[in-house]
Protein backbone atom coordinates (compact mmCIF):
# COMPACT_ATOMS: atom_id res chain seq x y z
CA UNK A 1 0.00 0.00 0.00
CA UNK A 2 2.99 2.10 1.03
CA UNK A 3 4.10 1.66 -3.18
CA UNK A 4 0.85 2.91 -4.46
CA UNK A 5 0.60 5.85 -2.17
CA UNK A 6 -2.37 4.62 -0.49
CA UNK A 7 -2.72 6.39 3.26
CA UNK A 8 -3.70 3.62 5.87
CA UNK A 9 -2.78 3.21 9.52
CA UNK A 10 -2.22 0.59 11.80
CA UNK A 11 -3.80 -0.19 14.97
CA UNK A 12 -4.10 -3.18 17.35
CA UNK A 13 -5.91 -5.52 17.00
CA UNK A 14 -8.63 -7.79 18.78
CA UNK A 15 -8.64 -10.78 16.06
CA UNK A 16 -8.08 -14.19 18.43
CA UNK A 17 -6.42 -16.26 15.58
CA UNK A 18 -3.65 -14.13 15.82
CA UNK A 19 -1.32 -13.62 19.33
CA UNK A 20 -2.21 -11.19 21.70
CA UNK A 21 0.73 -8.27 20.89
CA UNK A 22 1.59 -9.58 17.61
CA UNK A 23 -1.28 -8.50 15.59
CA UNK A 24 -2.02 -5.57 13.85
CA UNK A 25 -5.21 -4.24 11.36
CA UNK A 26 -4.86 -2.43 9.04
CA UNK A 27 -7.46 0.38 8.29
CA UNK A 28 -7.97 2.43 5.32
CA UNK A 29 -10.30 5.38 5.46
CA UNK A 30 -10.95 4.86 9.20
CA UNK A 31 -12.40 1.25 8.58
CA UNK A 32 -10.86 -2.19 8.71
CA UNK A 33 -9.23 -3.22 6.18
CA UNK A 34 -7.35 -6.35 7.05
CA UNK A 35 -5.37 -7.87 9.79
CA UNK A 36 -2.10 -9.22 10.13
CA UNK A 37 -0.06 -10.98 13.10
CA UNK A 38 1.72 -14.18 14.14
CA UNK A 39 -1.14 -17.07 14.26
CA UNK A 40 -2.34 -18.71 17.64
CA UNK A 41 -0.57 -21.75 19.09
CA UNK A 42 -4.07 -23.05 19.35
CA UNK A 43 -5.03 -22.45 15.89
CA UNK A 44 -1.98 -24.12 14.55
CA UNK A 45 -2.45 -27.18 16.43
CA UNK A 46 -5.59 -27.17 15.39
CA UNK A 47 -4.74 -27.67 11.61
CA UNK A 48 -1.76 -29.85 12.93
CA UNK A 49 0.93 -27.84 12.11
CA UNK A 50 4.69 -27.53 14.26
CA UNK A 51 5.91 -24.56 13.07
CA UNK A 52 5.23 -20.67 13.84
CA UNK A 53 3.17 -19.05 11.49
CA UNK A 54 2.66 -15.38 10.42
CA UNK A 55 -0.52 -14.64 7.95
CA UNK A 56 -2.33 -11.30 6.12
CA UNK A 57 -5.76 -11.09 5.31
CA UNK A 58 -6.56 -7.80 3.42
CA UNK A 59 -10.03 -6.57 1.71
CA UNK A 60 -8.22 -5.55 -2.05
CA UNK A 61 -11.80 -4.29 -2.72
CA UNK A 62 -11.00 -1.11 -0.09
CA UNK A 63 -7.75 -1.05 -1.86
CA UNK A 64 -9.26 -0.44 -5.42
CA UNK A 65 -11.88 1.60 -4.33
CA UNK A 66 -8.75 3.83 -3.14
CA UNK A 67 -7.15 3.33 -6.58
CA UNK A 68 -9.95 4.28 -8.40
CA UNK A 69 -10.63 7.89 -6.97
Amino acid sequence: MREMQLAYEIEESEDPAFIPGRRADIIVDGKKAGVFGEINPDVIRAFELDAPICAMEIDLRCVQARLCL
